[in-house]
């Protein structure tokens, strides 16, 4: 995964699932559907012991916030993930102190959104 920011759409991956998840939506596909296309498209994210597990989740989570369509599944997924600490831990390894710290406020952000966001 390539990224250039500590955001939540800084990285080629968080933008390919946008790009899947806009287009499924785009097409009238209800979010079981939108969901199923989305991890057969980015199933090599899913092992939960890489930090692009959490990525993937914040991602979904964040899309499914935007459009009002928050299953139970990834909000639990998403929150469990980002709670766990484990992506800024990788960040504090791969990048710098600085950066784990703002993409720690970003993730807080995201948690306090998807807290709020009422399940579908």
């Amino acid at each position: 995964m390539g990224a250039w920011g500590y955001k939540l759409y800084e990285n080629d991956a968080a933008l390919d699932i946008e790009a899947v998840f806009e287009e499924e939506y785009e097409e009238g596909k209800n979010i079981k559907e939108i969901e199923k296309k989305v991890k057969e498209e980015f199933t090599s994210m899913l092992d939960e012991e890489d930090d692009e597990a959490t990525n993937f989740w914040s991602i979904l989570a964040d899309l499914e916030c935007k459009y009002g369509v928050l299953t139970e599944e990834t909000k639990k997924k998403a929150l469990e993930l980002i709670k766990s600490g484990r992506e800024v831990e990788f960040w504090k390894e791969a990048s710098s102190e600085k950066l784990a710290k703002k993409r720690e406020e970003v993730l807080k952000e995201l948690v306090k959104k998807i807290e709020e966001t009422e399940i579908k």
